[in-house]
């Protein structure tokens, strides 16, 4: 019981988290203004919390290809700040009625346990893909898609950050963020 639960609530989490990844593109031009990693959260309401942000890094090397990662110190607050609240989505999605601690004593695992497990299970989530930049649009393809023209990011460097906004008829498999955040403006860490 405790491995299915736990399997559970950290299968949502990563699935949460996945919904803010992104697609589109090939390696053909190298921008080098934008290697280096960038960091970006974004507030995501998932499992009743409605205040849960995700923060997430974005690495441009220099060779044409990236990687894309959770920050693991940041999602471990995220996480300790809504652990009750996690738990307990956990126990009404099992169908069990008892308390975060009862849950805690059933499963016979800390309350510490349980954070590393979410945030182990958070960092195994990371993508790598590669990049194109063609003027202001950027494209991102992780896994196996190919570019498709519509499907790019508009970048633009404000104030040192890099700042993301969706084309018309944006529609990739994966995105950075949920529509409504954008534009996202990520920070060079």
């Amino acid at each position: 019981m405790k491995t299915i639960t736990l399997r559970l609530l950290c299968a949502c989490l990563t699935l949460a988290v996945l919904l803010g990844l992104t697609a589109c593109g090939s390696t053909v031009e190298e921008d080098t203004t934008l290697t280096g990693t960038w960091s970006y959260q974004f507030e995501f309401p998932t499992f009743g919390i409605e205040h849960f942000t995700q923060h997430l890094t974005l690495t441009f090397f220099e060779d044409g290809t990236l990687g894309f990662s959770p920050d693991e110190a940041a999602m471990r607050r995220e996480i300790e700040a809504h652990i009750d609240a996690l738990v307990t989505y956990a126990i009404a999605q099992s169908g069990q009625e008892m308390t975060v601690q009862e849950y805690y004593d059933t499963q016979q695992i800390t309350e510490a346990d349980m954070i590393d497990e979410i945030v182990a299970s958070l960092m195994r989530m990371g993508a790598k893909g590669t990049y194109e930049v063609d003027g202001d649009k950027l494209y991102l393809l992780f896994g196996t898609e190919e570019k498709v023209a519509e499907n790019y990011y508009t970048h633009t460097f404000e104030n040192g950050q890099l700042v993301l906004s969706v084309s018309e008829g944006f529609s990739p498999m994966f995105s950075l963020a949920p529509p409504e955040q954008f534009p996202l403006r990520l920070s060079r860490t």
